[in-house]
């Protein structure tokens, strides 16, 4: 479903392309994540349980402080767990010389741990998060400056089914003759037709042909005259150009032994259909002249 639904998959495209950057994100939460708890297992590992604490809920060991402090990230009550830790005073708790010896909380501590866990985890990361992915939509639909617009997957499927056309075998390759009926096929941004579709032959005949009765499917010669009249003769031309070096290209890239394949068609094609020769040079000016620097 996810290829030909459009939301599925603009939500594929952005989570592959968030998985690298995520990922590193993630290993830097972690390591927080294990700084804080080491942190809290050091200064509140002795501390008496207040009322929100349990026999897993604490800071004892650092697996049940990892928990704790995950649990924390989602918001689930982080400030009575803070207070607890704060409130544990004398007289309510035994106050040793030695630090094995003392049982008590340490409201200042307890205050900056916590807060600063909060500020770090909850707001840093997640705006970090959403930056991220926001990066990586941004970088799967920036599109490459082009005259025509970047391809599509209607274009590319329109490619497909034309290709089938020509080679219902599925050799991937094609004869040199058969270049004719397949751009004759082909529609959308890659067509290289020389006339446009309204000036096809069936088109004319289907709109000059008379519609009265008495002249059932004869040809409305006024008609087909005024229609010929605004071929623009110089696109036309341009065109025919512009298929004559599409074929020559075609005939110097073909194999010798099986033909035309898929990819050298297809890249052909975009070449002259939708990269901007102007464009492309533009952009790739600059880092050539670094290279060669």
């Amino acid at each position: 479903m996810i290829p030909y639904v459009p939301a599925f998959e603009e939500l594929l495209n952005v989570a592959l392309a968030s998985i690298p950057l995520i990922s590193t994100l993630l290993v830097t939460w972690f390591v927080l994540l294990l700084f804080f708890a080491i942190g809290l297992t050091q200064a509140f590992g002795l501390t008496r349980f207040g009322p929100n604490e349990t026999g897993n809920v604490n800071f004892r060991n650092i697996p049940k402080a990892l928990i704790l402090l995950f649990r924390m990230t989602l918001g689930e009550g982080r400030t009575r767990i803070m207070e607890d830790f704060a409130a544990v005073v004398s007289p309510y708790c035994t106050v040793g010389k030695l630090n094995f010896e003392n049982d008590c909380g340490d409201a200042l501590l307890a205050r900056v741990f916590f807060i600063s866990w909060k500020v770090l985890s909850t707001y840093l990361f997640t705006s970090l998060f959403i930056s991220l992915v926001y990066e990586s939509f941004s970088h799967v639909y920036e599109g490459f400056t082009i005259k025509s617009g970047t391809i599509t997957r209607e274009d590319l499927r329109q490619f497909k089914d034309a290709w089938a056309l020509v080679d219902p075998k599925g050799t991937g390759y094609i004869p040199l003759e058969s270049i004719a009926k397949f751009t004759a096929l082909l529609s959308g941004r890659l067509s290289m037709r020389v006339y446009e579709e309204s000036f096809s032959i069936p088109t004319l005949l289907k709109d000059c042909s008379h519609r009265l009765p008495l002249h059932p499917g004869e040809i409305d010669l006024e008609r087909l005259r005024d229609r010929l009249a605004t071929i623009a003769v110089q696109d036309i031309r341009e065109r025919r150009r512009a298929m004559d070096r599409f074929h020559m290209e075609l005939f110097l890239r073909k194999d010798q032994r099986l033909g035309i394949s898929i990819q050298t068609l297809l890249i052909t094609l975009v070449s002259y259909k939708i990269v901007n020769d102007r464009e492309y040079l533009r952009l790739v000016s600059p880092y050539v002249f670094e290279i060669r620097c």
